[in-house]
């Protein structure tokens, strides 16, 4: 892929789902993918421990507290700088709480089960499912550490062909509720191949976390409510696929958060993240529960955050995957915690040949008509996700959050491609913030807008500016990458009003700002947006 090549010609070439990954995401997939293969590489060329052998000598005889043995040959691997602790076949680990180094790979061939004795534990933990906090959906699972957990990390793998046991007794009140795998703040990561069966809490679940990939993974005879299948908030290029999950909840789901107060020792949300690049694709969810829950779901719980543009959501691409739930896709936008109205944004959402199958009387979505979207990529009128509209206007118009909600601000509901952003610095422009694009010696940049139209005849008028360079002012349909006649080409040097008319014969997703599109390899040259509107006019 050459670097003068813009996005849309690239896309065209490539395929309606890669219609929403830029250049710049496949150059981070490429450093990731490197950063993965290297780490991998560190980890194979240090040291290698089988646990059962001295010093360490776990008695993998399923009785047996192993956890110290195991525990200790994590950090010697961590402290050597990587290796692989092995948890060979033919044994059971008996183990409280794992606390996984930097650099380290367990590798589970064996069977690893959840101790339910609290003195097996590095982390006291709680019995029972609820705190009673007056906290809704306060679970022990929260505050008590995972089995298989790393914190604060870089190059962490849960490999092997073996299973994760959790024990649960049959009652709440004798179990120790805990995620299987939890990871927070970890960067390049994976963990595949193995399985988990028996859950009462979370599978795997990722909070704050980076540049990871959760992939043929097998989840099996999940054992009470919340055994939900991957759980992946506040986290950015996380890659899930090729797995098969079992559960009685939420199946894969992606999770914005703010100042949840569940917080405990080992993650919270305090600090406003974004959550961008995730992929899921060739998933089988099969969602046994009949209480209501879901195949793939949105849980957008922000309301709290000082400017929502710092937590929203982009560049989502859920395709090729077999939902089975009483909802196969969902949203959940009321934040429960802070009562406030606010919503997540949301931008960049592709769902493509995915297989929606509703049990339990079910439908196959709940709940997306209630999120703000723009940009959206769907495939079956199940996504009826609440998209900008020619009734609700531009979200975000001007940057400012004028007619948008009263915290979102900058790019929140703006695409970007390439060097592209806001700025509010004072050039004349006609508002606090605008919308920049620059950088065009790097290739493709844009800056825009997707909104669903219904047939019709559109103006689309904004402020704009140049650096002397013919700068695109466009109306393109997002399915097809198509720009409409009418899009027009501006170089005036001066903030000025500019508008283009253009007709909709088909309903859908129209992308409507401004890109460098005739003016790749023009170094200093950028192109400015501001205080735009969008009107039907017949």
């Amino acid at each position: 892929m050459a670097p003068s090549c813009s996005l849309i010609e690239w896309a065209t070439r490539k395929g309606a789902n890669t219609a929403k990954r830029p250049m710049s995401h496949w150059l981070l997939c490429a450093m990731s993918l490197a950063l993965l293969t290297e780490g991998t590489t560190a980890r194979a060329s240090g040291i290698y421990i089988n646990v059962l052998n001295p010093p360490y000598n776990a008695t993998g005889d399923g009785v047996t507290n192993d956890r110290v043995a195991i525990q200790s040959a994590i950090d010697a691997a961590s402290s050597a700088g990587g290796g692989i602790v092995e948890l060979p076949g033919g044994h059971t680990f008996l183990s409280g709480d794992l606390q996984l180094g930097s650099g380290v790979t367990l590798n589970i061939d064996a069977t690893l089960k959840q101790s339910l004795n609290p003195t097996d534990y590095a982390h006291q933990p709680s019995f029972g499912r609820l705190r009673n906090s007056g906290i809704e959906f306060d679970s022990w699972s929260e505050s008590n550490y995972p089995l298989i957990f790393s914190g604060q990390t870089s190059n962490v793998s849960v490999t092997g062909s073996g299973t994760v046991r959790m024990s649960y007794t049959g009652d709440d009140a004798t179990s120790i509720v805990e995620h299987a795998i939890g990871f927070s703040q970890v960067s390049n990561f994976s963990v595949s191949g193995i399985t988990v069966t028996g859950a009462m809490a979370y599978n795997i679940t990722l909070r704050n976390c980076d540049h990871g990939e959760i992939h043929n993974v097998t989840t099996t005879n999940p054992a009470t409510i919340n055994s939900d299948g991957v759980s992946i908030m506040d986290s950015t290029f996380i890659d899930v696929h090729d797995n098969n999950l079992a559960t009685l909840d939420d199946g894969i789901y992606v999770w914005a958060s703010y100042q949840d107060p569940r917080k405990s020792e080992w993650w919270d949300s305090d600090t406003p993240r974004t959550s961008h690049d995730i992929n899921v694709y060739n998933n089988v969810v099969n969602n046994m529960s009949t209480n209501g829950s879901h195949g793939f779901a949105f849980i957008d719980w922000t309301a709290a955050a000082p400017d929502e543009s710092q937590v929203e959501v982009s560049r989502i691409n859920v395709h090729d995957n077999t939902l089975m739930a009483t909802y196969p896709v969902a949203a959940l936008v009321g934040d429960p915690y802070h009562g406030q109205n606010e919503k997540t944004p949301t931008k960049d959402l592709t769902f493509r040949d995915n297989v929606l199958t509703v049990v339990a009387g079910g439908a196959k979505s709940q709940g997306l008509n209630e999120m703000a979207t723009t940009d959206f990529s769907g495939d079956d009128p199940a996504y009826n996700v609440g998209l900008a509209s020619d009734s609700t206007g531009l979200y975000n118009s001007d940057f400012d959050a004028h007619n948008a909600f009263s915290a979102e601000l900058g790019t929140s509901f703006w695409s970007t491609e390439g060097d592209a952003g806001v700025s509010n610095a004072n050039v004349g422009q006609p508002g606090g913030f605008f919308g920049n694009i620059q950088g065009f010696e790097n290739g493709y940049s844009g800056i825009y807008q997707g909104v669903y139209l219904q047939p019709g005849r559109y103006t689309f008028t904004a402020f704009v500016q140049s650096s002397g360079a013919n700068i695109r002012l466009f109306a393109i349909q997002a399915s097809t990458l198509a720009a409409l006649p009418g899009s027009i080409l501006f170089n005036n040097t001066n903030w000025q009003v500019q508008s283009i008319t253009f007709d909709i014969t088909v309903a859908d997703t129209y992308r409507l700002g401004i890109d460098d599109r005739w003016v790749f390899g023009s170094a200093g040259s950028f192109g400015r947006i501001d205080s735009t509107s969008l009107s039907k006019i017949q």
